[in-house]
């Protein structure tokens, strides 16, 4: 589950996702298998992890992993598009997870990172 906190610490539950229309053309691009195991390996390198960069999860190089569909067949190699939807496909992934996560754009190292941060907190009540 998604959730985001305001400056006073109120909590709500994230139950959108951002450009659907970019996310349905993209989606459309893949195989339900492809989306399946996508979703899958993004599950595998979270594992227990508390934070994650949303950047940092597929690593640089996606050839031969279930990420590869992403940029060869729903983005038609364009990798703008393909970080793009790839990001989205990590919210959604988020947000359907049992335990609450919140995310932001933040610095690491004083380098921007690109993608979103994502954190696990405690789930509102």
């Amino acid at each position: 589950m998604l959730v985001q906190i305001d400056g006073s610490g109120n909590a709500r539950i994230i139950d959108y996702l951002p450009h659907p229309g970019d996310y349905a053309q993209w989606r459309a691009g893949l195989t339900d298998a492809e989306h399946a195991a996508i979703v899958a390996e993004i599950d595998r390198r979270m594992g227990d992890k508390e934070i994650e960069a949303s950047s940092f999860l597929p690593g640089q190089d996606w050839t031969g992993t279930p990420f590869w569909p992403i940029y060869e067949s729903a983005c038609n190699r364009d990798f703008d598009a393909a970080r793009k939807f790839f990001g989205l496909l990590v919210w959604e992934y988020m947000r359907g997870r049992p335990d609450c996560w919140c995310f932001g754009r933040y610095d690491v190292r004083n380098v921007a990172v690109e993608g979103l941060i994502y954190f696990r907190v405690r789930c509102p009540e």
